[in-house]
């Protein structure tokens, strides 16, 4: 396996996302496609992503105001095993031809405080419980530091995800591409992010995040490259994430 996509994507049910996830997976040699926010039932993209060739998938559809996530994969590329779903979140288990195990963790985080604030608490569990290299992706809703965000109201509170990420010590993966991967044509900020365990930062020291253009949503794709060529991963900057105080 070398390539994960993430997009939040809305209007997965139309044309225009049918479109552009054909061309976008079919390009950059998706083996496992992970969408989130696409505000529709999965049996209405069902056909079209099943079609490009992926065997499996793993849903967590919306209740009420929580997200959508949307996991698929094709079983004779990849052995997934799902660990853990719930309403912000979906975590597996992947190996592949003798491969170390290691668990991948897809987020679409509440715009709730209230409730995003559980998400921390889960999170800490699933990494003590299986104590196994890891990354997880996804949509936070939060921004990590205010140098995330460039327009709007500049007052922002944080809640727990700043903490959450020192306490565990985590690896921004860091990013090729554009700055900010949401935008309502007035703010941008950088929600979409990806962190990891030193330990799984070993076993792949030449993983990349690749921010693509923006297409058909207020949320730009991001391709993970797990073992990218030499130009590819020098032009990566990953880097650990600190609180400087003044």
């Amino acid at each position: 396996m070398d390539h994960i996509f993430f997009w939040n994507a809305q209007g997965a049910g139309g044309e225009n996302f049918r479109y552009s996830i054909q061309d976008l997976v079919k390009m950059n040699k998706v083996d496992l496609l992970i969408v989130c926010e696409p505000r529709i039932k999965f049996s209405g993209a069902k056909k079209c992503l099943l079609f490009l060739d992926f065997t499996d998938f793993e849903v967590m559809e919306a209740n009420g105001s929580s997200g959508v996530i949307w996991f698929l994969w094709n079983r004779n590329k990849i052995t997934i095993n799902i660990v853990d779903p719930n309403f912000q979140s979906i975590s597996v288990k992947i190996s592949w031809n003798g491969s170390h195990t290691w668990l991948l963790m897809g987020i679409y985080a509440s715009p709730y405080n209230t409730s995003r604030s559980g998400l921390w608490t889960s999170l800490d569990d699933l990494i003590k419980k299986h104590n196994l290299p890891w990354i997880l992706v996804g949509d936070f809703n939060e921004l990590l530091s205010f140098s995330d965000k460039i327009g709007g109201y500049q007052h922002y509170k944080f809640g727990g995800f700043q903490d959450w990420v020192v306490r565990n010590d985590l690896i921004d993966m860091g990013y090729q591409g554009v700055d900010f991967t949401w935008t309502n044509n007035s703010v941008n900020e950088r929600l979409d992010i990806s962190f990891c365990s030193s330990e799984w930062r070993l076993h792949f020291p030449d993983a990349c995040v690749i921010h693509l253009a923006r297409m058909k949503s207020d949320h730009c794709p991001i391709l993970f490259n797990l073992r990218p060529d030499d130009r590819t991963s020098r032009a990566n900057s990953p880097f650990r994430f600190q609180v400087i105080e003044c």
